[in-house]
């Protein structure tokens, strides 16, 4: 069953300058919807030294830090609200650990849709297996993950929608109906696998002879353009924006991003199955490690 199209955007950031970018975006996301916006900050668990000594004025020193990181959150993601010009429905600031306070006020929302900001502007090699990675791995709600820019606009002028041939695909492009409607140039690539790289020797064998894995590799990627073209038609994308490239999938998404100067990359990765985090760690986690622009992660 295909998932609700995202209206209520929560938005978990730092509170620091790079978070402004974030909070634009999100605010745009939920204005152009006329969804509701959550601010989220999560001030993490502090070590308690000595606390088997039950050393008081430690302990003291500590509730006070964590009420100033409080204050100054609250009052920064309000600032930070203010100048996004955001209607927001809530801003919360709480103690906890950050995935689980970030996936479990996502899930108490029917058709949230995440949104978070990274620091690095290339991918997200800072964060991948900790709070990104964490949140990606623990929720089938969708995910837009930024990074600030000196150059960010609110809306994604340059969309390039990774898809496979599958069922899957009708579910992405709906999704990135999102931002279709805003964007300037859209383009749909799809990666096949090389079949002489999947059969590896056997290639340059007998086999190469009585198995035409060239002819194979052609008709592949001729059903292919075939079904992702069908299923871009109905979302209003032309054929000609299909590219059917035979590769890497995540070198070849994120080679196509930078060629053409993406924005933003829409794809996919499935729901909380073990096969789906085994997927999350290759083409997905490959796309987050090395993309040049945010990512939009659809979930089916």
């Amino acid at each position: 069953m295909a998932s609700k199209e995202p209206t209520h955007v929560l938005c978990a950031v730092e509170p620091n300058d790079e978070a402004a970018d974030t909070v634009q975006i999100a605010a745009e996301f939920a204005r152009q919807r006329n969804g509701d916006l959550t601010l989220l900050h999560v001030v993490p668990p502090m070590w308690q030294p000595y606390a088997d000594l039950n050393f008081t004025p430690v302990v003291e020193a500590q509730v006070a830090l964590e009420e100033d990181l409080i204050k100054h959150a609250r009052d920064t993601l309000e600032s930070l609200a203010h100048k996004a010009d955001a209607n927001c429905k809530d801003i919360i600031v709480t103690r906890g650990n950050p995935v689980h306070e970030i996936v479990e006020h996502a899930e108490e929302l029917d058709d949230a849709l995440i949104v978070m900001g990274v620091h690095n502007r290339r991918g997200l090699r800072r964060l991948i297996g900790s709070i990104a990675h964490g949140v990606l791995n623990a929720t089938d709600k969708p995910i837009l993950l930024t990074h600030a820019s000196d150059d960010q606009n609110t809306s994604y002028e340059t969309v390039l929608i990774a898809v496979d041939a599958s069922s899957a695909a009708n579910d992405v492009l709906r999704h990135a109906r999102n931002f279709i409607d805003h964007a300037k140039k859209v383009e749909v690539i799809t990666v096949v696998p090389s079949l002489a790289a999947t059969m590896g020797s056997l290639h340059a064998s007998a086999f190469s002879t009585a198995w035409p894995l060239q002819d194979m590799q052609g008709e592949m990627a001729a059903a292919t353009r075939d079904t992702v073209s069908a299923a871009a038609a109905e979302v209003g994308i032309g054929a000609d924006a299909v590219t059917v490239i035979e590769g890497d999938p995540a070198h070849e998404i994120c080679t196509a991003a930078e060629n053409q100067g993406a924005d933003l990359i829409v794809m996919g990765a499935g729901q909380r199955n073990i096969v789906d985090r085994i997927l999350l760690g290759s083409t997905a986690h490959g796309v987050l490690n090395n993309t040049p622009c945010d990512v939009y992660i659809a979930r089916s």
